[in-house]
């Protein structure tokens, strides 16, 4: 389409030539009697998305330019007006004009007012357009600029009160501008094209600037939805200073236009969150799993060191993410540098200059030049305690991609903070009332101009975490639009519904009251849209004409937005039901509003027993909390031991009976044929015990319902949402394991039986072995016979008894010693091929593979020896010989060098995670590079986050034994103390505990449970204490009769400790113990998670948080029914 305003041949020729000539001497620039006026708009400059961002025409500084709101992300600057209406009130002449502007040509038409035009709202006019206005040089006149048509009563508005023009239509004094050439918002019109960002000089530059704004400079596409949409094509200065009468009596003059200003920063919001969020897309789990991976790996993020380089970088992630390289680049070749001095022999000293400056010396002295401090003693040591997990996870690659991506994530950030900071100050800036843009809300065409803008840039600012909390604002104490859009933007309306709604709910109190009133009060509910209610009478005529065009365009053209408001404010009308004080008042009066704009088929019903059923619900609701708290307190602080196992039956019920009683809430209002409220209610209730997953079926589920319940579209699906808002749970089945030994268990009985009697065996080989090694052969007849050529009765017929009874215990024993061994080592061959199917790594299969062949090796041995005895006895002295010996000596050190190699490459829990996290040192075991891949991933880390930590230390006494000759004290154990610490997300939720105590008979044959009453003790003599308590317990045991009776403070949002004292059975080798979460953290991994710990007794203690990592405990087979519950304290 051909642009109309790039000037034609008479327009340029008409800028370089005078059309009227001078009347005079005078140095006046005016020549004729009347002013050309070109209305332009306050605008945004070009955005950050402009294919030229910086290419900007600021507002020029020789103007005047009125206080607009003080912004972050854009500049100000001018442009062309869009399709729209020009008014004007000229208070010299008292007359009052209306021309409609058209984009495409800059055209001003003028429409004359007849008496068809007196009183109507649509107002059209057939005159000749001229892209500008002309009034007389002494007059004073009051613009304005509109996208959509004034309404009569606006006209008549604006005509008739001079502080409403004065407040919201531009002052323009054509006599001061004639003396001063300078008066507020306006420029003289040759200085255009430097001024206005959508004019060029002398012609069109086309370069797609504002393409991304709300009114662009190319034609959009067009929508079958929507329409065409609005748009300003480029124009160039020739086409108004050609086509006014004189260029030097002629001016521009900016008028406000606030909407297109919100909708340019409702774009550049929507610009920014998609940004944004294709950031989140490709690079948001990496940063979050490469800050994982550097918390866990590397050097903390803030330095031990008092001289810190923090100051001068702390807000440079860059420069952090640099400096923690350099450190970690020093730490690494330190330690090198210090196995390489181990290896030699020496020992080298950072402090101490060696005589070659190694490497790690001069690289501490930049460190110190270039950041001041260096890596404290407790620094280093905390770094090679985490050697181990560096071998999993390349922490130098997920440093660069934080040293990248952070300063791009920050940016992004501030984005969108900057460009949501605008949006605000724009909208606190027009305020509430829409008189000020030029909006009747009485008429139903302007009132649903302004609720469909301003319902899109809702929906765009809630894509946010701090948009509810914004938006309740709003809804307690308007002061934007946002905060009386569901009302028509009439505050007037938004009181009178407060006030309906408080006279409801503030009668409850009087019983005889409420009865009496029940039938007004569902009159009000169900009165055809409340029009003629006398509340409603009692409103102003503009507030009652404002409710008549909302419930037309709700039952009509408007349906669709009206519905998408509501949908829009449901998270904030959550937050009114929710927290310690709801605001039922506000909730009810958006109810009220929301049944008009949703146009809710079927009448609701107030129930007329509502306050009796309310108080009895209430004292029953006091009773149950009170019994059930005092209960907890009797659990938390009991008085007497063996009391908390009925105390845990009792708090469970207490609870279940309240939770029970809250779901049983009377409901004031409901609907009037089905109760759907109620209905709904009852169908979260049932799926509350139903153990389902919400995010998997409850969708589903209320598919479901609502096909059955004949519920279709928005309207009574959004009543039983405002009418129900309570929350959903799942609750799981208990599961329980038996007892038994598993396969692999019975493995290792074999195995480790086979060892022990194969060691016992050479020891018993080697007294008979040195006779048999002595002997000497006999000659018999011609041959010469060795000890071991013949039987051992072959030698007792000789005379021989000492040779007899050699061979005969020697080929015995040694017959057994080879067949143990083999015994031994198929076994745990048969264990080594069970670990290679289950190993994560290929460096654990190869040491497992080169374990196998020394095993195999050894097996060899044995049945070398079983072959010796059975074919070829003569080969029992070179089985027997040194060379033999060397042979099982080399398998036996490959099989312990290979043993100790496997048990290192052995990871804990947080090492299995970053052998599969992203940042893993081999691709092949990382996660999928999918959404799935993606949150198997991160729930393997919160495991991990959960998990408790654990300390026990044993407690002895000494013991007084008589020797015969004198009386000794001996060391005895005689109990444990036993700290766990829980994460302060279960604060108020409760865990289930098994612990036991198991012992490993002569340190070889497997684990197994000692029957004891451990568990009663740990959980009836336990106490919560304070973070500050962690790992402060001795060898010491409390009192004799000991139970605890002085219960320390616990503050706040803070892990919490469960501490407790155990008496034990001697022989005890170890504590095991089993913890299973709650149901509500279980659902946040998605499955239950048993955290399994075995920690060995010991007078140093032992301490661990890694409860995932082992899988096959003993205490594992524990039933679940048998765990004592942790009420854990709030």
């Amino acid at each position: 389409m051909e642009n109309l305003k790039q000037g034609t041949v008479r327009q340029c020729r008409a800028t370089e030539f005078d059309k009227t000539p001078a009347t005079g001497t005078s140095l006046c620039p005016f020549k004729g009697a009347g002013i050309a006026i070109v209305p332009v708009r306050y605008a945004l400059d070009r955005s950050r998305y402009d294919p030229n961002p910086t290419a900007r025409k600021l507002l020029p500084k020789t103007g005047k330019w009125p206080a607009l709101p003080s912004i972050r992300s854009r500049t100000y600057t001018l442009r062309q007006l869009y399709d729209g209406y020009v008014y004007v009130f000229d208070e010299t002449a008292g007359t009052f004009h209306e021309y409609a502007y058209s984009a495409s040509d800059a055209g001003l038409q003028r429409i004359v007012w007849t008496d068809a035009h007196l009183g109507q709202d649509i107002r059209t006019g057939s005159g000749e357009a001229q892209p500008y206005l002309i009034y007389p040089r002494k007059n004073t006149l009051h613009i304005a600029y509109a996208p959509v048509q004034w309404t009569w009563r606006i006209c008549e508005h604006m005509r008739s009160h001079e502080d409403s023009r004065a407040l919201w239509m531009k002052r323009l004094d054509l006599a001061g501008y004639c003396i001063t050439m300078n008066e507020p918002g306006t420029l003289p019109l040759s200085e255009m094209a430097k001024a206005v960002a959508d004019v060029d000089a002398g012609e069109v530059h086309e370069d797609f600037r504002f393409y991304d704004a709300a009114i662009p400079s190319t034609k959009p596409p067009f929508n079958p939805q929507e329409g065409e949409a609005a748009w300003v094509p480029l124009g160039a200065d020739v086409h108004w200073l050609g086509s006014v009468p004189d260029k030097d009596s002629a001016l521009l003059i900016a008028l406000d236009d606030p909407l297109a200003i919100v909708k340019d920063l409702g774009m550049q919001l929507a610009g920014d969150l998609a940004a944004y969020q294709t950031w989140q897309a490709h690079e948001q789990h990496k940063v979050d799993m490469a800050i994982a991976v550097t918390g866990l790996c590397g050097m903390p993020s803030q330095p031990d060191s008092k001289q810190s380089p923090w100051p001068w970088i702390k807000d440079d992630p860059v420069s952090i993410q640099q400096y923690l390289l350099d450190m970690e680049a020093y730490l690494e070749q330190l330690a090198l540098e210090e196995a390489q001095a181990l290896g030699s022999g020496t020992t080298l000293d950072v402090a101490q200059q060696p005589v070659t400056d190694p490497p790690s010396l001069r690289m501490h002295e930049t460190l110190v030049q270039r950041y001041k401090p260096s890596p404290s003693t407790a620094e280093i040591q905390d770094w090679n305690a985490r050697s181990k997990w560096r071998m999993q996870a390349d922490l130098k690659a997920a440093r660069l991609h934080l040293q990248q991506q952070l300063p791009i994530l920050k940016r992004l950030q501030s984005q969108i903070e900057n460009t949501r900071s605008d949006f605000r100050q724009w909208f606190e800036h027009i305020g509430i009332e829409p008189l000020k843009l030029f909006i009747d809300t009485a008429n139903p065409n302007t009132l649903l101009y302004l609720q469909t803008i301003t319902e899109e840039l809702l929906t765009l600012w809630g894509q946010h975490d701090d948009a509810v909390g914004w938006i309740n604002a709003q809804e307690d104490q308007a002061t934007t639009l946002f905060g009386t859009l569901r009302y028509g933007f009439s505050a007037p309306l938004k009181e009178a519904l407060h006030h309906q709604a408080d006279r409801l709910l503030n009668g409850l109190g009087d019983i005889t009251n409420l009865v009496t009133r029940a039938g007004e009060l569902n009159a009000v509910l169900n009165h055809s849209g409340f029009a003629d209610a006398a509340w409603m009478k009692a409103l102003k005529q503009p507030v009652q004409d404002t409710f008549k065009a909302m419930k037309e365009l709700a039952t009509g053209r408007g349906k669709q937005v009206a519905q998408a408001i509501l949908i829009a404010l449901i998270p904030a009308d959550s937050r009114l039901a929710q927290g310690k004080q709801p605001n039922l008042i506000a909730l009810l009066r958006n109810f009220l509003i929301g049944k008009v704009l949703i146009n809710t088929e079927g009448g609701t019903k107030i129930d007329e027993a509502f306050d009796k059923k309310l108080q009895a619900w209430e004292r029953e609701r006091l009773r149950l909390q009170r019994d059930l708290n005092i209960v907890q307190q009797r659990w938390f602080y009991p008085g007497k031991p063996w009391v908390r196992q009925s105390l845990t039956h009792d708090v469970n019920a207490r609870d279940a009976r309240l939770q029970a009683h809250d779901l049983k809430i009377p409901m004031l209002i409901d609907f009037r044929n089905n109760e759907y409220a109620k209905l709904f209610r009852q169908e979260i209730e049932k799926f509350f015990h139903s153990g389902k997953n919400v995010a998997r079926h409850w969708q589903q589920h209320v598919r479901n319902v609502t096909k059955e319940w004949g519920i279709h579209g928005a309207s009574i699906s959004w009543s039983v949402i405002m009418l129900n808002f309570i929350n959903t749970a799942l609750v799981w089945q208990e599961v329980g394991r038996d007892g038994n030994l598993s396969a692999k268990d019975m493995v290792k009985v074999g195995y480790n039986l086979g060892y022990s009697f194969n060691l016992l065996m050479a020891l018993y080989v080697e007294a008979p072995w040195e006779i048999v090694k002595s002997a000497q052969p006999v000659k018999v007849g011609k041959y010469e016979v060795g000890i071991l050529e013949r039987s051992a009765a072959y030698w007792k017929a000789r005379g021989n008894t000492t040779w007899a009874n050699a061979v005969s215990g020697f080929k015995i024993r040694l017959f057994a010693t080879g067949a143990f061994a083999i015994a031994a080592t198929g076994l745990e061959i048969w264990d080594l091929y069970d670990d290679y199917k289950n190993s994560n790594t290929e460096d654990e299969k190869k040491i497992i593979i080169a374990k196998g062949f020394s095993v195999a090796s050894m097996a060899l041995g044995g049945t070398l020896q079983i072959f010796s005895l059975l074919f070829k006895i003569k080969w029992i002295g070179a089985i027997m010989g040194p060379w033999f010996a060397a042979s099982m000596l080399a398998a036996g050190m490959a099989y312990l060098f290979t043993t100790a190699l496997l048990n290192f490459i052995k990871q804990d829990c947080v090492g299995l995670w970053l052998r599969k996290c992203t940042w893993a040192r081999l691709p092949k075991y990382r996660h999928p590079e999918t959404t799935d891949g993606q949150k198997d991933e991160i729930k393997a880390l919160l495991e991990i986050q959960f998990s408790p930590h654990v300390i026990i230390k044993a407690t002895t006494e000494q013991e007084i034994i008589n020797t015969g000759r004198t009386y000794n004290s001996i060391s005895k154990r005689n109990g444990a103390w036993i700290q766990i610490r829980f994460p302060k997300a279960l604060r108020g939720r409760n865990a289930l505990v098994n612990v036991i105590i198991s012992k490993q008979p002569l340190g070889v044959f497997p684990v197994e449970k000692i029957e004891s009453s451990v568990q009663k003790e740990f959980f009836d003599k336990g106490a919560f204490h304070p973070l500050s308590d962690w790992g402060k317990i001795t060898n010491r045991r409390p009192e004799l009769g000991f139970y605890p009776s002085i219960f320390p403070a616990i503050p706040e949002k803070e892990d919490i400790i469960w501490k407790a004292w155990i008496p034990l059975y001697e022989k005890a080798d170890f504590l095991e113990f089993k913890v299973v979460y709650p149901s509500d953290i279980a659902h946040e991994l998605a499955h239950e998670v048993s955290y399994l710990y075995q920690l060995e007794l010991n007078d140093e203690g032992e301490s661990t948080f890694d409860g995932l990592s082992k899988t096959e405990l003993t205490v594992n087979h524990e039933k679940r029914a048998d765990a004592c519950q942790l009420f854990i304290m709030p």
